[in-house]
């Protein structure tokens, strides 16, 4: 099965969509309650707002293709809370259908999405991550990234932690 990346366009919403949701309920089960994960997750919610994204032109999503099946995606953009100087980019997302954390997907996207940032001319990388995301947090801190002090309330009490990492 052959791996590719390959940016994504307008064309890709419902691929994305699915992929965000389904990632985003398995991920935040046990975080959100479960009617909230229903209502705010739903595919339908998660591919309008990558429409809104791509006919934007920001951020910029990729997404990962194990043969032909889409099993993840990238989004990088300009930062979204916090001033940092244009030497530093925001990782949006990095997501994976469930069926395929676990198995060096993951790692495959990650590794690519770092090495486009370096090839923009970004020399750090952000990214905000659920407190209670213990599997997400391994996963950042395994690819370089470390807690950077910068904590902010996400609503409900539930707390985002940003990390960071140089890129060169």
């Amino acid at each position: 099965m052959g791996l590719y990346i390959r940016y994504a366009s307008v064309d890709d919403c419902d691929i994305l969509g699915e992929i965000h949701s389904e990632s985003l309920k398995f991920s935040c089960a046990g975080i959100f309650t479960d009617d909230y994960i229903t209502r705010t997750f739903s595919p339908e919610r998660r591919k309008e707002g990558f429409r809104r994204e791509l006919d934007m032109g920001c951020p910029e999503t990729a997404i990962l293709f194990a043969g032909d099946i889409p099993v993840g995606l990238f989004t990088f953009g300009k930062s979204r809370y916090g001033e940092v100087d244009g030497s530093c980019i925001e990782i949006w997302r990095i997501y994976l259908k469930p069926d395929y954390i676990g198995k060096g997907f993951g790692t495959t996207l990650m590794e690519w999405g770092l090495e486009e940032l370096r090839k923009k001319g970004y020399k750090q990388a952000i990214l905000w991550v659920l407190e209670g995301n213990h599997r997400a947090r391994k996963f950042y801190e395994r690819h370089g990234f470390v807690l950077d002090g910068n904590v902010r309330d996400s609503g409900d009490g539930i707390k985002e932690l940003r990390y960071s990492r140089m890129l060169d």
